[in-house]
C-alpha cells in the first residue's frame, strides 16, 4: 500500500505542470471566444448604426484641390484645398424632401471668432412634390440665373474658374419661397422657376428690405433632329436691396450638342440705379466649346465682363483653353490656361494656369 501511494504521489508531481497549463489554456480560450463575442457585436451595433444613418439622410458631395501658377504682379505660385462640399438629402415621404449642401472652401480654420476660409450653407430646403407641374421649395436656394450659378460643381464643369460675371448681376443664392416645375407643349419641354425672396445680402434671420427680391427662369428643350441637345433660357430678377439701390438682371443662355461636340453660351445684363449716384449697368457673357472624345475633353472659352457702364474701358476679356482627362465619371483631371486682358488698360496681361482634381462623393 504504501509503494502505491509513493507512485501516485510521483505520478501527480510529473503531470501537474500539464494539468496546470492545461488550465490556463483552458482560460486564454474562454477569454478569446469571450472577445470574440464582443467583437461580433460592436460589429453588428456599427452596422445597425450606419444602417440608421443610412435611412436618415444620404450624403454626398465633391472635393477639389489645385496648384495655381501665375505672373500676375503681387501673385505667388501656390496650392489651394479649394471646396469641400457635403450633401445631405433625405426623402422624408412620397412628396416631401429636404436637401442642403454645406461648403468649406479654402480649409476654413475658426479662431478667436475668425476664420480663414469660408464656412457656408450654400443650400438648404425643404421641398414639396406633388406633381411634375408645379412644386414648392422653401429655404435658400441657388438663384436661377442662367445656367453656370446652379450647375457649376466642379467635377461636372469645364473649369476650375468661373466666367467673370456669375455672382455679380444675379444673386448668388437667395433665401424665400420658390415654385417650379415642367410641362410638355407639343414637342417642346418647358421648364419654370417662379420665386420671391429676401433679395442679395439678406440672408439668415435678418431682412433690411421693404420689398422682397422676385425673379423667374424659363428653359425651353427644342426637338432639333440633327442636335442632340437644343436648350434656349431666359432669366430675369428685380430687387431694392438694403442701401435703396435698386437691381434689374435679365439674362439669355444657350446649350447645344452635336455628336462630341457642346457649346454653352450665356449673356447677363443688370441695371443698376443708386439712391445716389449716376446709374450704371453691368454686362457679362461667355462663349465655351467643349469636344468630348473618349475620357478626354478639350475646351475654349471666351469671357468678357464689363463691371461699370459709366468707366471707360472698363471690361476684362479671359481667354481660356482648358484639358479634361476623367478617370471615372466621377474623378477629373483637368489643366487650364487663362489669359487675361485687365480692365485697368495701365494692367499688363497676365496668364493663369491651374492643375486640378475633382472628385464627386456620390455613386
Amino acid at each position: 500500500m504504501k509503494k502505491i501511494l509513493i507512485l501516485f504521489v510521483l505520478i501527480l508531481l510529473l503531470f501537474l505542470p500539464a494539468l496546470l497549463r492545461a488550465d490556463e489554456i483552458s482560460d486564454l480560450k474562454s477569454e478569446v471566444e469571450d472577445l470574440k463575442s464582443r467583437l461580433e457585436v460592436v460589429e453588428s451595433e456599427g452596422e445597425d448604426f450606419a444602417d440608421r444613418i443610412a435611412r436618415f439622410v444620404t450624403i454626398s458631395g465633391y472635393a477639389d484641390g489645385e496648384y495655381i501658377a501665375t505672373d500676375k504682379d503681387g501673385d505667388n505660385n501656390r496650392f489651394r484645398v479649394h471646396h469641400l462640399s457635403l450633401f445631405f438629402k433625405k426623402q422624408v415621404a412620397e412628396q416631401w424632401r429636404l436637401f442642403s449642401e454645406v461648403e468649406y472652401e479654402d480649409a476654413p480654420q475658426i479662431e478667436d471668432g475668425t476664420a480663414d476660409g469660408e464656412l457656408f450653407v450654400e443650400v438648404f430646403y425643404i421641398e414639396y412634390l406633388p406633381s411634375r407641374y408645379a412644386n414648392l421649395r422653401l429655404g435658400r436656394f441657388l438663384t436661377p440665373g442662367g445656367i453656370w450659378n446652379v450647375e457649376h460643381y466642379p467635377p461636372f464643369v469645364a473649369t476650375q474658374n468661373k466666367p467673370q460675371h456669375i455672382k455679380k448681376i444675379f444673386p448668388q443664392v437667395t433665401d424665400g419661397l420658390q415654385l417650379h416645375g415642367s410641362a410638355n407643349v407639343s414637342d417642346v419641354l418647358a421648364d419654370y422657376i417662379l420665386y420671391v425672396g429676401n433679395g442679395s445680402g439678406n440672408s439668415g434671420h435678418g431682412d433690411g428690405n421693404e420689398n422682397k427680391g422676385v425673379g423667374g427662369r424659363l428653359k425651353l428643350t427644342l426637338p432639333v433632329s440633327f442636335l442632340t441637345t437644343t436648350e434656349v433660357g431666359f432669366s430675369a430678377y428685380g430687387e431694392k436691396d438694403n442701401d435703396d439701390l435698386k437691381r434689374r438682371a435679365y439674362g439669355a443662355d444657350l446649350r447645344l450638342q452635336w455628336k462630341g461636340l457642346r457649346f454653352q453660351g450665356e449673356y447677363a445684363k443688370g441695371n443698376f440705379d443708386p439712391s445716389t449716384g449716376a446709374d450704371y449697368h453691368r454686362t457679362g457673357y461667355y462663349g465655351q466649346f467643349i469636344y468630348d472624345y473618349k475620357k478626354l475633353s478639350f475646351i475654349y472659352r471666351y469671357d468678357r465682363y464689363e463691371p461699370d457702364s459709366t468707366v471707360n474701358d472698363d471690361e476684362t476679356t479671359i481667354n481660356t483653353v482648358a484639358l479634361n482627362y476623367h478617370f471615372t465619371p466621377s474623378v477629373v483631371a483637368k489643366v487650364e490656361d487663362n489669359f487675361v486682358n485687365p480692365e485697368d488698360t495701365a494692367a499688363e496681361d497676365y496668364y493663369e494656369a491651374i492643375f486640378s482634381i475633382a472628385i464627386y462623393l456620390g455613386e
